[in-house]
């Protein structure tokens, strides 16, 4: 198995999830991506800190995935109490990429003007930095294969574009490099690299916000693998979700 694609899965927000340190938002959806401080990659949403409706049955989500190489069994994701997987990709030797969670997302003039100045610089770095050399996918306007967008238009966008379903998109990428709770679970890695564009919609009526995960699993070592499983979990929290 080279290339698996899995999925679009859904995730209904009204689940405001947990992590640590390094936050990207989704502004129409006040949900917030984050990568903790020893840049491991985190699928954990958590409604943002400063909204006041912030209860939820679900603390924290995310994928895992399995297979065997040879007799090796390849552990990599996240559940309650583990982050198994590395923010950033990695090279053939093993060596670590960094590669920064790139958001972006069509706005009018008037929802543009309405931003704050952080939040409007954040969507102009993820569009400028869109990881199209990783897949993630744009809107070759020009036709000359390349990725070129003109940020300083934003929110308008005359050239190339990312391409994003509903108004917003996060594309992160991460591995199975080493991590804490890897190296003291004894799980090995391959360079296996995770894809994840996620995007928000927001609109009125069914469905509505609503975070949609689209999730691509790619062997870059040319290792056969077998038995491979994914699943996407959701930690329930009944009660008070602070306990």
């Amino acid at each position: 198995m080279r290339i698996i694609l899995l999925l679009l899965g859904m995730l209904i927000v009204c689940s405001p999830l947990h992590a640590q340190d390094g936050i990207v938002r989704m502004l129409r959806t006040n949900y917030e991506y984050r990568v903790d401080s020893v840049a491991r990659g985190s699928w954990w949403w958590s409604k943002a800190a400063d909204v006041s409706d912030s209860s939820s049955l679900v603390r924290q989500d995310g994928f895992l995935f399995s297979a065997y190489s040879g007799d090796t069994l390849l552990l990599v994701g996240t559940w309650p109490g583990a982050v198994l997987w590395h923010s950033g990709a990695t090279d053939a030797e093993g060596n670590r990429i960094p590669v920064a969670p790139a958001h972006t997302g069509r706005f009018t003039e008037d929802e543009w003007l309405d931003m704050n100045e952080a939040a409007r610089d954040e969507i102009r770095q993820g569009t400028s930095s869109w990881p199209t050399e990783f897949g993630a996918p744009f809107i070759d306007a020009n036709g000359n294969g390349r990725y070129d967008a003109n940020v300083s238009a934003l929110p308008a966008f005359p050239d190339d574009m990312p391409f994003m379903i509903g108004e917003e998109a996060v594309w992160t990428v991460t591995s199975d490099g080493v991590t804490m709770d890897r190296a003291r679970m004894g799980l090995s890695g391959i360079a296996l690299h995770f894809r994840n564009m996620s995007w928000a919609h927001a609109g009125e009526g069914c469905p509505e916000w609503v975070l949609f995960q689209r999730l691509r699993i790619v062997n870059t070592t040319g290792r056969d693998l077998r038995d491979a499983c994914i699943g996407f979990h959701a930690e329930i929290a009944l009660g008070d979700p602070s306990d």
